[in-house]
């Protein structure tokens, strides 16, 4: 019997292949082209084509089965908030899925931050956008960020915490609030004078106290120790019932200045204040943070870029670093309130069972340590009837961090087909 098998030559086959590839590669590039750099680099090629195939997977988008609320005005996201401090301040928050995930990385080059006991006492809040908390027209997010930290601080002083505290109802918890300048001070104590006229607040708003950052360094008198001692310094324990320390949104950028300048020793004034805080065990909030806006930190510094793609605080693409060591101590926030994450194009979008057509004019975002897996809930917002409605879109894993703009549109537009 004769055999009649074809025996072509490895080396021959090889070429024959090459060619194959090229003279397709007018028809499809992509194809082609990836084709033969599995062949001459099969490693290297196969691992960059399952990054091309499964782009957004990194993300871990999702669905919850119950679907979460987005609060849109500066009293019920002062709630949230607060909410979210009392229960990282007694340990009752969710538990961090970024733990494991450190646990299963090959090196310590791709682990996220966490939160350690030490690091208990010092909270972050980031309030991007604040401006959509009030429907009135005209409103800066400066302005915004400022009336949202007095309602957040008197929604701090009440007491006590439901759920976290049980002592007695005659109570009072002070909180001191510091701002950058003299004039942000001024106008946010006739913020607090404002807010004292509502019956429910003006009890409350009697035991803040507004201050400057870098002019009176000095914690209140009200919220000292009694006794000195050092005992859980180390360990980052904090008293809440005693006091709470707020700095608001620190910078080390001055654009009140004529002309505009740098903040100077904007970062030892805070510094400073966070050490007198933990000798005195009390716990610190920090919100919304801007620094690098002008000065460079190359000494004492985090470069915050090789673990996230858009910064948490500020929401910078790619994330600007370094930054100064003492935000890692805040880092990650304990909660996250994006006004507006994107701003949508795509404006309509009709609803299969109405026949009226729905106004998305933007993406809201969330974050909480009370949130289930400490997720990012993405929301679209709708305008309906002259009245803001936030739909629930998705949601993202905290592993990769703050969506980006380009995965909050990728999430919309799935959403919207």
């Amino acid at each position: 019997m004769v055999n009649t098998q074809l025996c072509i030559p490895k080396k021959s086959l090889f070429l024959l292949l090459i060619v194959f590839t090229i003279s397709h590669s007018f028809v499809q590039p992509t194809f082609s082209t990836n084709l033969l750099r599995c062949i001459l680099y099969p490693r290297k090629s196969i691992q960059h084509l399952e990054l091309r195939s499964s782009s957004n997977a990194g993300w871990g988008i999702f669905h919850h089965d119950q679907k979460p609320l987005f609060p849109d005005d500066v009293q019920s996201v002062a709630m949230a908030a607060r909410e979210a401090v009392a229960a990282t301040l007694y340990e009752k928050e969710q538990l961090d899925p970024n733990r494991s995930h450190n646990a299963r990385s090959k090196t310590i080059y791709n682990n996220i931050p966490t939160r350690g006991e030490a690091d208990r006492g010092r909270i972050g809040i980031e309030i991007d956008g604040a401006s959509h908390l009030f429907r009135s027209g005209g409103m800066t997010d400066d302005r915004a960020v400022r009336l949202f930290s007095v309602y957040f601080g008197a929604e701090l002083a009440k007491g006590p915490w439901k759920g976290y505290e049980s002592i007695p109802q005659k109570f009072t918890r002070p909180v001191v609030m510091y701002f950058n300048t003299i004039k942000q001070s001024l106008i946010a104590c006739e913020e607090l004078a404002n807010l004292k006229r509502i019956p429910d607040a003006s009890t409350t708003c009697n035991d803040v106290i507004i201050k400057t950052l870098g002019q009176d360094p000095k914690i209140p008198k009200s919220m000292l120790k009694k006794r000195k001692s050092t005992k859980g310094l180390l360990n980052g324990r904090v008293e809440p019932k005693q006091g709470i320390v707020i700095v608001v949104q620190p910078t080390d950028f001055n654009a009140e200045f004529q002309p505009p300048g740098p903040a100077v020793n904007s970062v030892s004034h805070l510094q400073q204040l966070v050490a007198r805080a933990a000798i005195e065990n009390l716990p610190v909030i920090i919100i919304s943070p801007r620094f690098l806006r002008q000065q460079p930190f190359e000494s004492n510094s985090l470069d915050l870029s090789g673990f996230q793609r858009s910064a948490v605080y500020g929401g910078d693409e790619p994330p600007r670093g370094p930054a100064p060591w003492i935000l890692r101590d805040f880092f990650p926030p304990a909660f996250a309130w994006i006004g507006s994450a994107v701003t949508l194009s795509r404006l309509e979008h009709q609803e299969s069972n109405d026949s009226s057509s729905l106004q998305f004019s933007r993406v809201s975002m969330m974050q909480s340590v009370l949130n289930k897996d400490r997720s990012w809930d993405l929301f679209g917002v709708k305008q309906d009837n002259q009245k803001l409605v936030h739909q629930y879109l998705a949601s993202t894993s905290t592993s990769a961090g703050r969506p980006t703009m380009a995965i909050v549109k990728y999430i919309f537009e799935e959403w919207s087909s």
